[in-house]
């Protein structure tokens, strides 16, 4: 999200990492493509807030991931590079 983060986070190559989301119930997990997994509770609104850490290549990070799994908005942000990421589903 260019208009969020600093102008390196642009450059960041994010093209091979996606999450494999699952929704049971009142619970979110995910699976990132470099295998951590990870859950939260969905509120009732269907609200979700956690931070994790993930790989990209060699370099790990803490990313705050927010967003409504019913309206499918997530967004993923790093808090040392202040970058964030909009999520797309893949269909």
């Amino acid at each position: 999200m260019e208009a969020e983060s600093p102008a390196n986070c642009a450059e960041a190559d994010v093209s091979k990492l996606f999450y494999q989301v699952t929704v049971t119930g009142n619970e979110f997990s995910a699976k990132t493509s470099s295998g951590e997994t990870f859950s939260t509770p969905v509120a009732a609104d269907g609200s979700i807030k956690t931070t994790f850490t993930g790989s990209l290549g060699a370099k790990t990070f803490s990313i705050d991931l927010t967003g409504n799994v019913k309206t499918r908005e997530l967004q993923a942000f790093n808090r040392k590079y202040s970058c964030r990421f909009k999520l797309q589903p893949v269909q």
